[in-house]
């Protein structure tokens, strides 16, 4: 079981790297700065805690290994969830026309 777990754990590495690679390089392109971030210190402690775990012999190896990418598939999920635009406020009716030439005297008042 042992050196099943340990091929499925590179495997898993590799496709980790590669998404958070992948959506940090996207982050980049997009200049959202805050996701770059944010994915970075998400996916290099888990890349680094992973690589760890799967260069030392461990007897709980095979489930902390499982776990981990199990977490990292969950984070992934979450990363790629749509999210929609936030939702705008809509007037219905009419509204009476306002004259801003005035408005910054309104405090004064």
């Amino acid at each position: 079981m042992g050196g099943w777990i340990l091929i499925f754990g590179w495997f898993g590495f590799a496709v980790v790297a590669l998404l958070g690679v992948g959506f940090i390089a996207t982050s980049f392109h997009e200049k959202e700065w805050r996701a770059a971030t944010v994915a970075a210190l998400l996916f290099v402690p888990v890349l680094v805690l992973l690589a760890c775990l799967l260069l030392t012999d461990c007897p709980a190896r095979p489930w902390i290994v499982l776990g981990l990418l199990a977490c990292c598939g969950f984070t992934f999920f979450l990363f790629t969830i749509p999210v929609g635009p936030a939702p705008r406020l809509r007037f219905q009716g009419t509204q009476e026309r306002i004259d801003e030439r005035d408005a910054i005297f309104h405090r004064f008042v």
